[in-house]
């Protein structure tokens, strides 16, 4: 296997350090339709869980270094509900459940979920 190290990123035009480039980017990333429970794009997933209505847990190929990792959910809106949220708990290093649904507690089951990983790989 070979290696590149470079300090620095160019087009030509701008450059930026290697530094950001690597911590600024996503570790992990899916888009999944949770009324088929299917993955349509993933980086960095091995799988997707269905544990009932709204709720799903996204495992990782490759864990990361701590709990201490951030993420960015979004989803398509369901029907004429605007006020969807989604949670994330049972948060480890290789794992994560995820919770869609509204405020009253309803869980609901989007046909498109994003969501975004930030942090150190192990």
């Amino acid at each position: 296997m070979s290696t590149i190290q470079a300090a620095n990123i160019s087009d030509g035009t701008d450059t930026v350090g290697t530094t950001y480039v690597l911590n600024g980017t996503a570790k992990t990333l899916i888009n999944f339709n949770a009324v088929t429970v299917t993955i349509t794009s993933s980086t960095n997933v091995s799988s997707l869980d269905d544990g009932g209505t709204g709720v799903y847990g996204i495992n990782f190929n490759n864990d990361f270094s701590s709990t201490g990792w951030s993420a960015s959910s979004m989803s398509e809106r369901a029907g004429s509900r605007e006020d969807q949220t989604q949670s994330l708990t049972s948060i480890t290093t290789g794992s994560t459940t995820t919770y869609w649904g509204w405020p009253t507690d309803v869980r609901g089951d989007p046909a498109t979920c994003c969501v975004q990983f930030w942090g150190d790989l192990a």
